[in-house]
């Protein structure tokens, strides 16, 4: 969005300091109080970025906590690097500074009191190897030839730490496989609360399992709307995942998208072949209900249209946030099949201006 010539004006301080005593000067040199200046801008800063995964999560070896407070140190590092190179210095230790990976680890093992055993493991997933990870946005710690380890403060400054760190444990399912499952549940549980505050009168389940007549699983239902006064059932089956980041993701998403459609259909037609859900006690549900099915992703639809065999791809935004016609399941059918206009809070506009030393943007985006 912009990209300053120096920290925002609540930092006069350091401001101050970085055009004076503070030019070429490497990140082992920065008075005490500075680098807490500096811890303080990276927490600002990431402070106003979505998180996914509970911090208290242990995802195999770490909290996602733990995982933060490193990226935070190395986000106060990697500003001060960037704002040394906008004064103009030259120095190769404070623009390009690099380490040995131990020296590196202890550095920020004390730094944010992790157990250096897990920072360990951390840096280990933030390094460059593109043989388990091909984007090198999502790997911020570059291996030199000499076997040091080089923060890039051009890669680590623009980036969204926690979303591209929780990008980077989904690339890895064996190793962090619990992160996708939570983020799936978080997914199911979020649309859930979604139609019990929006629709009266229905019945809302999760994760509702499917069996065939041999009682063998045969799917389940990841969120259904039961009417009892229309018979109606509308399953939902979530896809949910981080917020996409460049035209691979969206490709990624459209496969993904696919996938799970064809996935819909296996279980609608095993439902036709007999197959039975074992719905919540309570629900008095007949065997002829009439389904309709729909797959829902956080806040992005695929590059393509999905709308054919009768599995549409739809937003989850359109059930949170658009205003639909009522508050019964025909009404958010109607609103799913024929997406009412955005809200204003969704579709308002404004300008922005980035300036860069003696150059100007100005670009027109969406109000967020």
């Amino acid at each position: 969005i912009s990209m300053p010539e120096g920290p925002p004006t609540g930092f006069d301080d350091l401001r101050a300091w970085q055009r004076g005593a503070g030019r070429d000067v490497p990140w082992e040199g920065v008075p005490l109080l500075m680098r807490e200046e500096f811890r303080a801008l990276a927490r600002l800063i990431a402070g106003k970025q979505e998180s996914y995964l509970d911090r208290a999560l242990d995802v195999g070896g770490f909290t996602m906590g733990e995982a933060e407070a490193v990226l935070l140190e190395l986000f106060a590092r990697a500003w001060h690097s960037a704002t040394q190179i906008m004064l103009g210095s030259h120095r190769p230790d404070v623009v390009l500074p690099a380490f040995p990976p131990r020296m590196l680890i202890s550095q920020l093992a004390t730094a944010t009191r992790v157990p250096i055993e897990r920072v360990a493991q951390v840096v280990d997933l933030l390094t460059v190897d593109l043989g388990a990870c091909a984007d090198p946005c999502l790997t911020p710690l570059v291996p030199l030839a000499d076997g040091r380890l080089a923060p890039m403060s051009s890669l680590i400054t623009p980036g969204a730490l926690v979303r591209n760190f929780t990008a980077r444990l989904q690339l890895d399912p064996v190793r962090f496989g619990e992160a996708g499952r939570l983020l799936g549940l978080l997914g199911s549980r979020t649309v859930a609360e979604t139609l019990r505050r929006r629709l009266t009168g229905t019945k809302v389940a999760e994760r509702v399992k499917v069996f065939h007549g041999d009682d063998s699983l045969a799917g389940d239902f990841d969120v259904v709307a039961f009417d009892p006064s229309t018979q109606e059932a509308v399953v939902f089956e979530v896809l949910w995942r981080i917020s996409l980041d460049g035209s691979a993701e969206v490709a990624d998403l459209q496969r993904r998208a696919n996938g799970k459609r064809d996935q819909v259909i296996r279980l609608r037609n095993a439902i036709a072949s007999g197959a039975h859900p074992h719905w919540p006690p309570g629900w008095t549900v007949p065997d002829d209900v009439a389904y309709r099915w729909f797959i829902l992703t956080p806040n992005v639809l695929p590059a393509l249209p999905l709308d054919d065999l009768g599995v549409p791809v739809r937003s989850h935004q359109i059930l949170a946030s658009f205003r639909w016609s009522g508050t019964s399941v025909a009404d958010m059918v109607d609103a799913l099949l024929n997406p009412p206009p955005p809200p204003p809070e969704l579709s308002a506009t404004e300008w922005v201006h980035a300036r860069y030393g003696r150059y100007e943007v100005s670009v027109e985006r969406l109000q967020v």
